[in-house]
């Protein structure tokens, strides 16, 4: 008695039954493939490349992240992937500092978020020697106030305001540990382009 998954279709004597064996290890090998291709394509979580200096010291120039399509809950502190509002062509990379309805204040360097100094530990000092200042904004309805961890080298809503939510496609999970492809690193990013996390000139 012949068991498992391909005993239906083999038969048990005769001279095919070696070729019928084949045939359907080969068919087996092709649907395994397919199955494996397309839970890679649709997966959750799928892998990026970052290119730029925007988030370091956190991510840097070359790192592969996992990132999430799952965009049900955004808050303060998650890192997002986004089309850039003045060029859809590029995609971005920052960290949400303010949420619908929060006030963000930008003095020479520290941010005041609702009233109070926010605590970043994410930021390296040296990455925010410029100082840079900015007069309070009240985030509106459905939109993020985002920023990269290096100031000094970030083109981010002290420039040009408030991101819209409709501009984000999907949120940082972790740094890759290799156990995903790298030919698909750059399926989330804009058409044949690595992600963008550096200021753009």
């Amino acid at each position: 008695m012949i068991e498992g998954l391909w005993a239906p279709l083999m038969p048990s004597v005769g001279r095919f039954a070696l070729p019928m064996k084949l045939m359907n290890l080969v068919i087996g090998l092709i649907l395994l493939a397919g199955a494996a291709c397309s839970a890679v394509t649709q997966a959750p979580i799928q892998p990026v490349k970052v290119k730029g200096k925007a988030m370091e010291p956190a991510l840097k120039q070359g790192d592969t992240i996992l990132v999430s399509k799952s965009l049900d809950k955004l808050e303060r502190g998650d890192i997002v992937l986004f089309y850039y509002p003045a060029d859809q062509s590029q995609s971005f990379i920052k960290r949400i500092i303010g949420i619908p309805k929060d006030e963000v204040e930008i003095q020479e360097g520290n941010v005041v978020l609702n009233g109070k100094k926010l605590d970043e530990p994410y930021v390296d000092a040296k990455n925010n020697q410029a100082l840079f200042s900015r007069k309070p904004i009240m985030v509106p309805d459905d939109s993020y106030f985002v920023m990269g961890d290096n100031r000094d080298n970030s083109n981010d809503s002290r420039f040009w305001g408030s991101l819209k939510r409709e501009f984000i496609y999907a949120k940082f999970v972790r740094k890759d540990e290799g156990r995903y492809l790298t030919s698909n690193a750059f399926s989330l990013a804009a058409p044949n382009k690595a992600l963008r996390s550096s200021r753009q000139h």
